[in-house]
């Protein structure tokens, strides 16, 4: 019998959640919602949950926050996702954060990261939308100093005449004895 992944989207808001429960329950996933993350940390005190996916801007607890208070034990997952955060932090909490996945991360397991592409680096329509981006070699760079090997980036161009500021990904494996300490 297989196991059916259990999921708790966090996002304060209603149509997000339907959209991502929609999403989600339509591919067999087993989905709870949370409106914020006050709600999820008194959830998941009483459930578990194969995976989180929150938003990161919402009022009482943010995403932040409710990343902060979940406790994974060290080498638990074989892949990590981030999406669309990274130019939200200054560089000491992507390193910190970096560090972090290093710790959760099976031996080998994967890291992907999807953010925008820099402002400075879009041309066009692009230039207007509001948000900042990454710059995937400063990003690829921390990945690596981090302890993962075979870091690749793809830049994924926004259409002709579009608004879209156009994303970045980074693909990357966690090297065998990263986070290990060395005895020496």
């Amino acid at each position: 019998m297989d196991k059916t992944t259990r999921i708790l989207t966090v996002d304060d808001s209603a149509s997000m959640r339907a959209l991502l429960n929609h999403a989600l329950t339509s591919q067999g996933f087993d989905v709870s919602q949370a409106e914020d993350g006050e709600v999820a940390l008194e959830w998941l005190a009483l459930n578990e949950v194969d995976v989180v996916i929150t938003d990161i801007n919402m009022p009482r607890l943010d995403g932040f926050g409710v990343i902060e208070q979940l406790a994974f034990p060290d080498q638990t997952f074989d892949v990590v996702l981030s999406t669309l955060m990274m130019h939200h932090l200054p560089k000491n909490l992507k390193v910190q954060g970096l560090a972090e996945i290093v710790r959760v991360l099976k031996p080998g397991g994967r890291l992907i990261i999807a953010d925008f592409t820099r402002k400075q680096a879009r041309s066009g329509l692009a230039t207007r939308f509001h948000a900042g981006g990454s710059n995937l070699s400063e990003l690829a760079a921390l990945i690596t100093v981090a302890g993962f090997v075979q870091v690749d980036t793809e830049e994924m161009r926004p259409p002709r005449f579009s608004a879209f500021p156009g994303a970045g990904f980074v693909t990357a494996y966690k090297s065998a004895d990263a986070g290990m300490i060395k005895e020496g």
